[in-house]
């Protein structure tokens, strides 16, 4: 029979999380569309930067 300390070894080692992502489907899926969303705004930043720069005179 093993003992008391190995026994609860073996337990710590099988409750040890494993290194990695580990992300449902629908989490990537809202990351993803989250990015989109930024990468809009972004985009949508940079057309109005390039409109007021153009307006100054700047280009």
């Amino acid at each position: 029979m093993a003992t008391k300390s190995t026994l609860t070894s073996l337990k710590k080692k099988k409750n040890k999380k494993k290194p990695g992502l580990k992300a449902s489907a629908r989490a990537i899926d809202a990351y993803v569309k989250g990015q989109k969303e930024v990468d809009d705004h972004n985009k949508r930043v940079d057309a109005e930067l390039a409109r007021r720069k153009k307006l100054l005179g700047k280009n």
